[in-house]
């Protein structure tokens, strides 16, 4: 044998001992994950639906991955500052988002690269509850159903004040004057509690929020006429319809999803995503949650992602239609 092929052999063989080394500690480090606390960043405040949600799962999924879960509330920007530090993170798993969806895709369709990340920055891992919209009248409104309340608002153009409470519930409002060919007057208020109040109050006459909010409605006397998403009724609403069943394509649900950074290592993400996936067998874990008020609707892995990326698209599609009105 040459001399130089000998050479070839030993520097190949010495190459690819440095590609084994270097891909091989990378594996190494991802099967041992995790090997120190993780931080749970939270785009809210404490006490809110997504930081107790965040706080109830954190506490169970520590159990399964044996490192501590520290939850980090980085509030600001609608929730902007938050995905934008774990865009910007060394995608190791060790920080790991709770994001409010469809807000960031809402967001993102919106303001664009300007928010510093983009959809594609992150690869969502599990949801465990959806929560849809419902549009709500008070009681005592003249409006008995969807039909009525259309009816006024071909009438009277933009004369139908409706409460919202962030851009994705505007986005709402938007999708029903298209689906009905009506104009409606949207007006912002700061929280899903104060859009609700202003109802209440007589101050609008109409709501459109979350059904979390809309849930105790008849109580306190609001009265939802359609649920802008899920898949089937309510039980609490035998009699109020969706509007898909209507024959409108007006359908959100508001969901929570744990998401990591787009380039965590394939073995991170599998564990990751095996851990959460167990917490949905534990009668205790899904007891608790289901408390919460929301649907109980969990979705992993491969289903989740594909779910995620149709909804980003179609969202993206939706607000460039009126994407003046979201600036004004």
């Amino acid at each position: 044998m040459g001399k130089k092929k000998i050479l070839g052999i030993v520097f190949g063989f010495f190459f690819f001992g440095i590609l084994v080394s270097i891909s091989g500690s990378g594996f190494a480090q991802a099967i041992k994950y995790p090997t120190k606390p993780i931080t749970l960043i939270i785009p809210y405040s404490v006490g809110g639906g997504t930081d107790v949600q965040g706080r109830l799962i954190g506490s169970f999924w520590e159990r399964k991955l044996g490192q501590p879960i520290i939850v980090e509330n980085k509030t600001g920007g609608g929730g902007a500052i938050a995905h934008r530090e774990v865009a910007r993170s060394k995608p190791d798993g060790y920080k790991i988002l709770l994001s409010m969806f469809p807000d960031s895709a809402v967001q993102v369709a919106i303001k664009g690269g300007e928010l510093g990340f983009v959809n594609e920055d992150f690869i969502p891992l599990a949801t465990y509850t959806s929560t849809p919209g419902a549009l709500a009248v008070k009681k005592d409104s003249p409006f008995k159903t969807l039909k009525d309340f259309a009816d006024f608002a071909r009438k009277n153009p933009k004369k139908l004040t409706v409460s919202v409470s962030s851009q994705p519930w505007l986005l709402h409002v938007f999708d029903i004057e298209e689906a009905l060919k009506i104009e409606l007057n949207p007006i912002m208020f700061k929280g899903g509690g104060e859009a609700v109040n202003a109802v209440l109050g007589g101050h609008v006459m109409a709501t459109m929020s979350g059904g979390h909010f809309v849930l105790p409605g008849p109580e306190k006397g609001l009265i939802p006429l359609a649920i802008t998403g899920g898949k089937k009724r309510f039980d609490k609403w035998p009699d109020t319809p969706l509007m898909t069943e209507l024959g409108y394509d007006v359908s959100y649900e508001m969901r929570r999803f744990y998401m990591v950074h787009k380039a965590t290592p394939e073995p991170i993400i599998k564990k990751l995503s095996a851990t959460l996936m167990e917490l949905d067998k534990d009668p205790n874990f899904v007891e608790k949650i289901k408390g919460m008020g929301e649907v109980y609707e969990p979705s992993f892995g491969v289903e989740i992602q594909k779910y995620y990326q149709e909804m980003c698209l179609k969202i993206a599609k939706r607000v460039e239609k009126r994407k003046k009105d979201f600036m004004d």
